[in-house]
């Protein structure tokens, strides 16, 4: 973990980042690959009591690995990868008719550069590895409080911290964001979850299954 903490002549730009997950991790790094390292106090609170391993593979786009890139973690990510990102077209999604047991096949979706999936732990981890800042954990967002020159952020463990910019990574439930909407707009609908109308659905299965035609068109 890099210091980014040194005194210096100039007060810091003082950044606080609710939550740990991805977003917050990536963004951690990306501060601190992009900025000067002696502008800014960053610090990440996160809930949980420990950084765990939860979840399986996360998939990065083309653009999202120039962002990799940008911020220095492309060496580190790429231990993890058996192909290496290129410019040559790649099937990235597989039209089908899928209503019979044969299926039929429709169109193939092609698009220049890979797709480079990761194991969500060994992405965590890196981005874990390039954190800029102090990373608080214990520390669950309770409410925050925006003054003059600087705003105040309470937690439930009866702790609390001042920052110039706050910034919400703490998901899809985000108690920040919910705050903030309850401060500033409170008949908003969107205060809480709203359902868009979209359902997604997923599923996995053993490659061990897949009859080897399928497996080539990947």
């Amino acid at each position: 973990m890099k210091d980014c903490t040194s005194e210096q002549r100039r007060p810091k730009i003082r950044v606080a980042i609710i939550g740990a997950g991805i977003g917050g991790l990536s963004l951690s790094a990306a501060l601190g690959a992009l900025s000067n390292e002696d502008k800014l106090e960053i610090n990440i609170y996160e809930s949980a009591s420990v950084i765990a391993e939860v979840g399986t593979g996360i998939s990065l786009w083309p653009r999202t690995w120039e962002v990799v890139k940008a911020i220095n973690l492309e060496k580190s990510l790429l231990q993890f990868v058996s192909q290496p990102p290129d410019k040559s077209p790649h099937v990235v999604f597989q039209m089908r008719k899928g209503d019979q047991k044969e299926g039929i096949f429709v169109h193939n979706i092609l698009m220049e550069g890979r797709v480079v999936s990761f194991h969500r732990a060994d992405l965590q981890q890196t981005l874990l590895n390039h954190v800029c800042g102090s990373l608080h954990l214990n520390h669950r967002f309770s409410s925050f409080e925006e003054l003059d020159d600087e705003v105040n952020i309470r937690f439930d463990n009866g702790t609390t911290a001042k920052c110039d910019i706050l910034i919400g990574m703490d998901g899809i439930k985000s108690t920040l964001r919910k705050s903030v909407l309850q401060q500033n707009i409170p008949s908003s609908e969107s205060v809480n979850l709203v359902w868009s109308g979209t359902m997604v659905y997923r599923g996995l299965v053993g490659h061990l299954i897949m009859s080897p035609p399928w497996i080539k068109t990947r």
